[in-house]
């Protein structure tokens, strides 16, 4: 079960933000130990990350989790202001519409495999790693087309060289 917490002054006290979440269930927020659920606004992508809004008081709070990789990132916003690194904090980028190209082209994998675990592995790993590349508004446009590209060759040559064994295996 992932659990993060932050504890945060405000001119009325003391608060506590908790975020639990399981590994298939949905994400809950407490405050003050208190569940949050008609409380909070959810935006959340199909990749698993996700914005939260709440308000304490006359406060908005925006919780995101971001995914990247191997990596989970949360961070809390009190007006707008990380409470971590006191820079402005903006939701999740939207995703190019240029990256979902490279999307259809790894989700495609599985599809003409017609299943099985490694071709929806090449295929959702392909895609996932596609999405958090083209999100990463640090990098140039050029450089994350490139990516992009890199990664999606990648799984389809993967791809093939499990099929071309496969074969070779049954002859």
């Amino acid at each position: 079960m992932i659990q993060k917490s932050w504890t945060l002054e405000l001119e009325d006290g003391k608060h506590t933000v908790q975020l639990e979440q399981g590994f298939f269930s949905k994400r809950k927020f407490r405050l003050d130990g208190k569940l949050l659920e008609n409380e909070i606004l959810a935006k959340n992508s199909f990749f698993g990350e996700g914005e939260y809004e709440f308000k304490i008081g006359s406060h908005r709070c925006l919780v995101v989790v971001r995914i990247s990789w191997l990596n989970r990132a949360y961070d809390l916003a009190i007006d707008g202001i990380s409470i971590t690194t006191g820079a402005a904090l903006t939701g999740i980028p939207a995703t190019p519409k240029w990256a979902w190209i490279f999307v259809a082209l790894c989700v495609f994998i599985p599809l003409i495999s017609g299943g099985g675990a490694l071709p929806v592995l090449f295929g959702l790993g392909g895609a996932f790693i596609c999405v958090s590349i083209a999100r990463d508004t640090a990098k140039a446009t050029g450089l994350r087309l490139a990516l992009c590209g890199g990664v999606t060759i990648l799984a389809w040559v993967v791809f093939v060289i499990l099929i071309i064994g496969i074969a070779a295996l049954r002859s």
